[in-house]
This record gives C-alpha cells, structure tokens and sequence, in this order.
C-alpha cells in the first residue's frame, strides 16, 4: 500500500500459483471505499503477462517477491530501456535467501526450538523468510539437535481444512521437484539444500527416505 498512500496507480499481479489470498486482499480494498482503478488486480502467467508489465514503457516501480532466478529476471529487463520509457525503472526484489536463526548458549532453549520449528516448517517451507539454516553455539548444540528432533517429529500432516502442522506443496511442480529421481539423488549425495527441502514434504511419500 506504500505506493498508493504517495500517490501511485498499482497493477497487482499475483504467483499463478497463489492468486486466491490477493483476490481477497483487493476485495477488502473495495470494501474500503478505494477509487476504481487505484489498485487493479490482474492475475496471469508471470513469463507472458508479468513479463510484458515489467518490460512497459509506463512501468516506473517494480516489487517482487519470489525467486533468486525470476528476481534477477526482472532485474535485467526493467534495466532496458523501452521506447517511449521516460524514466529508470526502480525495483525491489525480495527473493529467495538461506535465511538463518542464530542460537546463542545463553538462550532459553525451547523457545529456540519451537521459533526454529516453526520458521521452518511453516506453510511447508514455502516462503521467502523460511528458516533453512541454525546455526548454533557448540555449548547447546548436542541439547538443541536432539530437542528440535523431537519436536518436528512431532509435526502433524493433513488436509488444510482441517488446518494440521503441514499440507500440500503449493502445486504438482513442486511435488514433481521433491519426488524426482534427480531431487533424490541430491539428497543421497548429501546436498543439504535438497535434504532440508525434502525433509519439509510429506515424509512417507519422499521416495528418497526408502533407497
């Protein structure tokens, strides 16, 4: 809402994947009394339909969230000059990282671990905040593995309606990603980003934990 509150018109174009959650959110904008036109929700292909806004010559601000390779995409194509542009398109990018927590000795423990656990797992790993390293002062290390052990074994697994610990990846690619023989034969090679990533699916359907 940073661009509207200084006087900007917005396309808001949400992951193909996800469009639901920014249907709503601009259906509240409605509800609010905001002028047609201010926000303007437009879902679509992000190679076909995000990549014609980014490249448009009237485009002048560009924010995404979303992946290292996508990011840098757009990276590279607001740098171009369109005809007609009049202005350098400005962009922040927000995109994948190894975002990590840091656990010092003279930590409460337990809290640690559920702050892990949860940054972790939450919406099966899938977000741009996602804890996916912890790195851990040598005093509490053994007392810190062992308890955040026990607490992710302890992770429930269901239907999101029922609203458990952990559900479905967010489409079949992903699922196809982690269920891939090239994917488990990372994870046997000891890749760690494949293992965490793995670890995060459903754990009896992860065909590389029986080879």
């Amino acid at each position: 809402m940073a661009s509207v509150v200084m006087g900007n018109t917005v396309v808001l174009k949400p992951s193909h994947d996800a469009p639901t959650i920014a249907a709503k959110f601009f259906e509240v904008l409605e509800e609010c009394g905001l002028p047609g036109g201010v926000v303007n929700f437009c879902p679509g292909s992000g190679s076909t339909f995000g990549d014609a806004i980014v490249g448009h010559p009237k485009t002048r601000f560009i924010a995404f969230t979303g992946s290292k390779g996508v990011g840098l995409h757009i990276n590279q194509r607001a740098a171009e000059q369109q005809l007609g542009q009049m202005w350098i398109k400005r962009t922040v990018l927000e995109m994948g990282g190894k975002d990590a927590i840091v656990v010092d000795s003279d930590t409460d423990v337990d809290t640690a671990v559920e702050g892990v656990a949860q940054a972790a797992f939450g919406f099966q790993g899938q977000k741009c905040s996602a804890c996916s390293r912890a790195i851990v002062d040598e005093k509490i290390y053994d007392e810190f593995v062992a308890k955040l052990k026990t607490r992710v074994e302890k992770i429930t697994i269901g239907d999101p309606v029922d609203n458990p610990n952990m559900s479905a990846v967010i489409s079949e690619s992903a699922m196809n990603v982690i269920t891939s023989p090239r994917f488990a034969a990372r994870c046997a090679a000891g890749d760690k980003a494949a293992l965490f990533y793995a670890f995060r699916c459903r754990r009896e359907s992860c065909s590389w934990r029986s080879r």
